[in-house]
């Protein structure tokens, strides 16, 4: 790892700093186009260009416009001390110990992450990541999103749903649910050949030609061991041993193991892609329990009447997002302005994600 260290450096040096760097260091370069959204990344580190391209590989693009092109540095095993620079502690929601610290003025935000010492810059149109790049990749392709975000939640005036989606023939259906209810587990088991994927856990909606729209974000789900070994399709993201040692765990248990793997969606689903825009009509709210001796049951509700379904929907944007005000209030009432034009159904009872899956199935065709 490469150190840079200056007594003294305040925020806009930094930026200066990383300027300087740009302009010397060699790069290996890849542009990608998230539905019209281009964006070209540029590392010192062609093992990492490497890894991003094989993440994004149904993005890749060819495109030569330069116009309008988002433009994100990775300096791969180069890190910048921010010891003189005082950071703010982000807490995180379900954490005791916080991931994150941060500076942001009037010259740019920077964050840190303090676990992995990841850093991101952003000023204007700058983006900016250093740091042990190769380590975690993952918070690379975060940033990546983050950006493209930030440009389509502004473009459409959007609200970001805590969702997961696909859509078929036209027709789109969103999950949300509180943590653990099983809303990546269930959006998988609906996929079928000829379902599209959408997106895992954000999902964006706006209101244009009189209709509710979807646009979901780059990135593979990250599942967790209760949920591959419960589908057939995807077992074989795991080793035998795994499947054996996990099959073995008692499923309360399990299906509390965080153990993330990326599934990518073409290559186990190979009738269905992904599909990052779409209309959509139905957002399903996962309030069922393990715990329940009931059926699983689905049902129509209206968000208005049922404010306490509200909050697990809604998610306002991360400190990487660009132009985010670090303390974000999140709006009901734009959130209930939006999805009164889809359908909003609760699924209770017991968890049943097979047969759960089989009637949302037959809804989305009827």
């Amino acid at each position: 790892m490469t150190n840079i260290k200056k007594p003294g450096l305040k925020t806009d040096d930094i930026f200066e700093q990383l300027d300087s760097l740009r302009k010397s260091s060699p790069f290996y370069s890849s542009t990608y186009n998230f539905d019209g959204f281009l964006l070209e990344f540029k590392t010192n580190r062609a093992s990492l260009k490497k890894t991003i391209d094989e993440y994004y590989c149904h993005f890749i693009s060819d495109s030569s416009e330069k116009n309008d092109l988002n433009v994100v540095y990775a300096y791969d095993g180069i890190d910048i001390s921010l010891e003189a620079i005082p950071l703010k502690v982000q807490p995180h929601d379900s954490d005791k110990s916080p991931k994150e610290g941060y500076v942001d003025d009037n010259n740019g935000r920077i964050i840190k992450k303090l676990r992995t010492k990841v850093q991101l810059y952003m000023k204007g149109q700058q983006y900016i990541a250093s740091g042990p790049l190769s380590d975690h990749p993952n918070q690379v392709i975060n940033f990546i999103n983050n950006i493209f975000m930030g440009v389509k939640l502004n473009e459409h005036h959007s609200q970001l749903l805590h969702a997961s989606a696909v859509t078929s023939k036209g027709i789109g259906l969103a999950f949300a649910a509180p943590s653990g209810k099983g809303k990546s587990t269930l959006c998988l088991k609906v996929m079928d050949d000829g379902i599209d994927y959408v997106s895992n856990d954000r999902l964006m909606i706006y209101h244009m030609d009189d209709q509710l729209r979807m646009m979901g974000v780059p990135k593979y789900p990250r599942i967790n061991p209760g949920t591959i070994v419960h589908n057939k399709r995807i077992t074989s993201i795991l080793s035998e041993k795994e499947k054996i040692r996990y099959l073995a765990i008692p499923n309360e248990e399990l299906w509390q193991l965080e153990k993330k793997h990326d599934l990518m969606i073409e290559k186990h689903y190979q009738k269905s892609s992904f599909t990052l825009r779409s209309p959509l009509h139905h957002l399903i709210i996962i309030n069922w329990d393990h715990d329940s001796n009931e059926p699983h049951f689905l049902q129509k509700v209206s968000l208005r009447e049922r404010a306490d379904l509200l909050p697990c929907v809604m998610k306002g944007p991360s400190l990487a997002t660009p132009n985010s005000p670090v303390s974000y209030d999140l709006q009901p009432e734009q959130y209930l302005q939006l999805l009164d034009h889809c359908q909003v159904w609760e699924l209770t009872g017991r968890v049943d994600f097979d047969s759960a899956a089989d009637n949302i199935r037959k809804m989305m065709i009827s």
